[in-house]
């Protein structure tokens, strides 16, 4: 599978890999991907825009998913929940 970030954490548009699966227990996962420096001095004062690799426990529907074929399987909601940033 692959999981393609609305923004909710990781950068809009860019693939993150699921490292542990939580589910069932939790419908989230430990992710990692790029994230993009939004506050200066917030993450350990880089300017903001700064891209880095970063790892969190993010909700799966912070993610568009697709099967190894490339078919779109879940299209992300969590931006929808909390209003497009």
């Amino acid at each position: 599978m692959r999981y393609v970030s609305d923004g909710t954490w990781f950068k809009k548009g860019t693939e993150a890999v699921l490292i542990d699966d939580y589910r069932p227990s939790w419908d989230s996962g430990l992710f990692s991907g790029l994230r993009v420096t939004e506050d200066p001095g917030g993450e350990g004062g880089d300017p903001v825009g700064h891209e880095y690799a970063d790892e969190e426990i993010c909700f799966f529907d912070e993610f568009d998913v697709y099967d190894d074929d490339g078919n779109l399987v879940q299209v992300a909601s969590r931006m929808k929940i909390l209003g497009e940033r």
